[in-house]
């Protein structure tokens, strides 16, 4: 055929301005498909019901699928189709909307479906959430991440193509994400519910990104679009899987890891799962016992703590602009609903009528659970989700169904919108002051934990109060990374969070032990007085109502003579190895933006 042939278009696309042919389409097809097959062969955990993606027939289903979104054999395709063709797939995020959609067919929401024959009925399909951003947001973007203690892993891929391009400062790239919806609900649902979205088992690291650009980024947010991708549709009612398929195959085609999604890991109920037997072995009475035996909070304790979120409220009212949130800022207001569903999470299981015996603190809401007033019992994070797997293997109990947790959960920071953590740090002090725990788990990070001090109980003392902190591994590090770092990551997670409730199960031991409370009271009475013939009035007497030193004295003597114990040897060993193994690692390979 001579190369001013007339083209023969495929339909579906906008004819274009070049009617040069092209004859070598065939291999950007077989580059895709076999590019898109070899990656999810390496993801042994998806789960696509009844297919598997090596098999012949479910690959056939698969090029069926996607037979509008690549080159055809019978139609003939210009060297600028091409060109977009080899970019989505060497560089997607250079590739912007108009470009891409000069060979994949997509419909933007601000054009609703018209119903046709060519649409079958109780169908779902595919849209495509894009923001741009440019160079130089791009690096602010990172400084924030980090400033804000959030990983983003991908951000390492997206450096690549960004900072090695020698792009100018106010080149713009585009940031995708891959969902799905009923094609009823086109275009209404995948605009309205953005943030329902983010619950998505694929949904990745969305929530994250829409934290960011909404609370310091509305240019980017401004940006926003949302396609559908035509043609490409699955049943409502999916016995074998398909739908599940196909998303994940629409997430390799516009480019792993430069979109958003990531496909689900399940890891990490598997690695729980096979250490049962070493946490059993612990005897832990902590969670079950704790539930059983706690008393109300007392209510002169919930007026300070919700006098305590009314002056975060206040706090926001005052330094937010008006204009903060943009178009979001009812949806994001710290208002009294979402403020109650913060006091009801943080108020203290009290133990023995007089203490409350372990706080969790999070670095902050998942960005839909704070929309909805969602505690943490019923939180959609993957995150806080991994915790309560973590309690189910360590106590056999499931949160939702109790609709309580074991502990108080304190969010470090709920609202979208702040300058930075210090105020939040703040706030989580004035909350300590008001609780008085004897054991504080904090979801700690890489920027300001190492390793190896990460699950250990170390004291610490806040004015007269002391306590037990154990700073413990933020549980979004053990997703989306390397698969072998994940593995590591995640047997360090759940030794380090048993760790924490080792040591709250030792301070429970003491606190049913008046005596010896009393005892470890008078004795370091003389301690601090230097008296060896008997406890100095005056100092005996600031011991009075504030027993948490001799707790927390007592408590780690406790976990320290477990030690000793054939069972708590062996848990020391295994957390001990799961320190070694991911420090060593984590020295070869980064694991999170530094």
């Amino acid at each position: 055929m001579s190369s001013r042939s007339p083209l023969r278009q495929p339909p579906w696309l906008p004819p274009p301005p070049d009617d040069t042919y092209y004859a070598d389409s065939k291999e950007i097809t077989k580059r895709v498909l076999d590019t898109i097959f070899n990656n999810l062969s390496k993801c042994p955990d998806l789960n696509f019901g009844l297919l598997n993606v090596g098999d012949p027939d479910t690959r056939s289903c698969i090029r069926r699928r996607l037979a509008h979104l690549l080159p055809h054999d019978n139609y003939q395709y210009t060297y600028s189709q091409i060109a977009m063709w080899n970019a989505l797939m060497d560089s997607p995020m250079a590739l912007s909307n108009r470009d891409l959609q000069k060979v994949v067919p997509m419909k933007d929401y601000q054009h609703p479906l018209t119903l046709s024959g060519d649409i079958v009925p109780n169908s779902r399909g595919f849209f495509v959430y894009s923001w741009t951003m440019s160079v130089s947001e791009f690096d602010i973007f990172i400084e924030y991440l980090q400033t804000e203690e959030r990983g983003f892993y991908q951000l390492i891929d997206w450096c690549g193509p960004i900072h090695g391009g020698r792009l100018t400062p106010d080149y713009r790239f585009t940031i995708r994400y891959v969902g799905s919806c009923a094609m009823s609900e086109w275009p209404n649902g995948p605009t309205e519910n953005i943030y329902s979205e983010t619950e998505d088992a694929r949904s990745g690291n969305l929530a994250a990104f829409l934290m960011a650009i909404l609370c310091k980024f509305p240019t980017v947010a401004a940006t926003y679009q949302c396609h559908l991708i035509q043609y490409v549709t699955t049943l409502m009612v999916d016995k074998e899987g398909l739908h599940d398929l196909i998303h994940s195959v629409l997430i390799e085609f516009f480019g792993t890891p430069f979109v958003l999604n990531r496909h689900p890991k399940n890891k990490a109920s598997k690695f729980f799962t096979e250490r049962q037997s070493m946490v059993t072995s612990l005897n832990l009475r902590f969670d079950g016992a704790a539930l059983k035996g706690r008393l109300d909070c007392p209510p002169s304790m919930f007026l300070k703590l919700r006098n305590h979120f009314k002056r975060i409220k206040d706090y926001l009212d005052a330094t937010q602009s008006p204009d903060a949130t943009g178009t979001n800022s009812g949806v994001f207001r710290f208002d009294d609903a979402k403020c109650a569903a913060l006091v009801g999470q943080s108020m203290p299981q009290y133990y023995k009528g007089n203490r409350p015996i372990m706080i969790i603190t999070g670095q902050s809401m998942h960005i839909n659970d704070y929309i909805h007033g969602r505690p943490f019992s019923f939180s959609r994070d993957p995150g806080n989700q991994l915790v309560s797997q973590l309690l189910s293997h360590i106590g056999n109990r499931d949160l939702r169904e109790m609709c309580v947790e074991p502990f108080a959960y304190y969010c470090l920071a709920p609202w979208p919108q702040h300058e930075n953590l210090r105020d939040a740090i703040e706030f989580m002090w004035d909350y300590f002051k008001i609780v008085k725990p004897p054991l504080v788990g904090y979801q700690g990070n890489y920027l300001y934990y190492y390793v190896d001090e990460i699950g250990e109980p170390i004291r610490r003392q806040m004015g007269e109060h002391h306590f037990i902190h154990v700073s413990l591994m933020e549980p979004s590090r053990c997703r989306y990374g390397v698969e072998f770092i994940d593995g590591l990551a995640c047997n360090f997670m759940h030794t380090s969070f048993v760790n924490a409730m080792l040591v709250a199960d030792k301070v429970m031991q003491v606190l049913d032990d008046y005596e010896a409370i009393d005892r470890e009271m008078d004795t370091l009475a003389r301690q601090n007085s230097g008296s060896t013939q008997g406890s100095d009035p005056v100092r005996r007497e600031q011991y009075v109502g504030n027993n948490s030193e001799a707790v927390c004295s007592l408590a780690m003597r406790l976990y320290e003579d477990f030690a000793s114990t054939q069972a708590g040897g062996e848990f020391r060993r295994q957390f001990v190895e799961d320190t070694r193994v991911l420090r060593t690692e984590a020295q070869e390979l980064a694991l999170f933006i530094h």
